[in-house]
């Protein structure tokens, strides 16, 4: 799942009433992909409700001869804290934090309009009524902000408008009525902001299921189902990948090429679900003789593949099959949760391909550790050779 998304395979859960999801990765993921999608749309918010708002002031001024100066200059602070929200969305905290500036400047154009209401005379200020309504709809529909921090935001704007004007204006019916006429506003654009949030949260959450999925249908067809190794298919591209590094870079790499010695009797005499057992020990074995940079990939049958890259020294690659022929001779239990399991002895012959020195694409690569491990199981197996660029080398046989 892309950026800081649910653990795979775990299930987003989100919360019926506050949609937030239960997962913090999940949710994290989710606000900073809504802050890359509503940067354009709250600049274009905020531009349109400074015009409004500085719109209705000079509307003021020029309809009234007496609008108090407190007005004007509350007026001013809201486009003043308008203007700091925008220009925040031009930074790079906005996709994190881009709730707090949106609440802000809700919450200022709110308290401003019923401030300049408490200022106005009476007979001018039930005007600013409907301006109010105009914002809670702003605020749960045209900002960005959550469905939960909206609500938050109108419930402080309609008990303020309460608060203040109840005991302010003598007409108490048309405040009340007002009252009634905001509360209504906030519930509408509420349930509006809820239904369209869950949508958002809904699609989110389906994206993430979809992306989930692909990633396991990806992993199933690069990972061998028996070992959890690297296959044959994700070993090429990784060989490809590594003699394009090695000739861009100017550093070294091997390839080696293991075949397990003796392994078909324990198919035969102990069966294929033993087998199995076997070569997953096998592959555990082969991690634990490599680097954690090294990749280890079966790539067929009782067939092992290592692709070692950056290699620390000329003699690397030897040493590391000497480990391996070593690690793969040792006894091995049929079933390693039963001790009294009886055991079995193999080997492994390995072949090694350097590269660029030797092979310069990735089929020479396993062509040549193919041929020198094939010199090694000639010459009785459990041991490793290198390929010289046209025949195997000297095979070195370690039991």
């Amino acid at each position: 799942m892309s950026g800081d998304n649910a653990p795979r395979g775990v299930p987003v859960r989100m919360h019926p009433v506050g949609l937030w999801f239960a997962c913090r990765h999940a949710e994290s993921g989710y606000r900073e992909e809504q802050g890359r999608i509503l940067r354009h749309q709250a600049r274009i918010a905020l531009v349109l409700g400074m015009f409004l708002y500085g719109a209705f002031g000079l509307l003021d001024v020029a309809i009234s001869d007496s609008v108090p100066v407190p007005a004007l200059a509350l007026r001013g602070g809201v486009l003043l804290v308008g203007l700091g929200a925008l220009l925040v969305t031009w930074t790079s905290h906005f996709e994190r934090h881009h709730q707090w500036p949106l609440m802000t400047a809700g919450l200022a154009a709110g308290l401003g309009g019923v401030g300049i209401m408490a200022i106005l005379p009476e007979a001018l200020a039930h005007g600013y009524a409907t301006g109010l309504i105009l914002v809670v709809i702003a605020v749960f529909l045209l900002l960005g902000i959550s469905f939960l921090n909206a609500l938050l935001v109108n419930l402080v704007i309609l008990v303020a408008f309460a608060v203040v004007l109840v005991g302010a204006y003598e007409d108490r019916i048309q405040v009340l009525t007002e009252s009634v006429q905001l509360l209504a506003a906030l519930v509408l654009g509420g349930v509006a902001a809820y239904i369209q949030e869950y949508q958002r949260r809904e699609l989110y959450v389906q994206r993430l299921e979809l992306e989930d999925e692909r990633n396991r249908h990806r992993d199933m067809a690069l990972t061998d189902a028996l070992t959890g190794l690297p296959n044959r298919a994700l070993l090429l591209q990784r060989l490809e990948q590594a003699v394009a590094r090695t000739r861009r870079h100017r550093i070294h790499g091997a390839g080696l090429f293991i075949d397990l010695d003796r392994f078909k009797p324990v198919n035969d005499i102990h069966g294929h679900e033993a087998g199995d057992r076997v070569l997953q020990a096998m592959g555990k074995r082969l991690l634990a003789c490599v680097r954690e940079t090294d990749t280890v990939a079966r790539f067929g049958g009782d067939e092992f593949f290592v692709l070692l890259e950056d290699m620390e020294h000329a003699d690397f690659a030897r040493e590391v099959a000497a480990r391996v022929v070593d690690a793969l001779s040792q006894p091995v239990p049929i079933d390693s949760d039963d001790p009294d399991s009886p055991r079995v002895v193999m080997g492994a012959s390995v072949g090694i391909c350097e590269f660029p020195s030797v092979a310069a694409t990735a089929e020479a690569v396993l062509t040549g550790a193919d041929d020198a491990m094939y010199a090694v199981k000639k010459a009785g197996g459990n041991g490793f050779s290198s390929y010289r660029g046209g025949e195997p080398g000297e095979v070195v046989c370690l039991g």
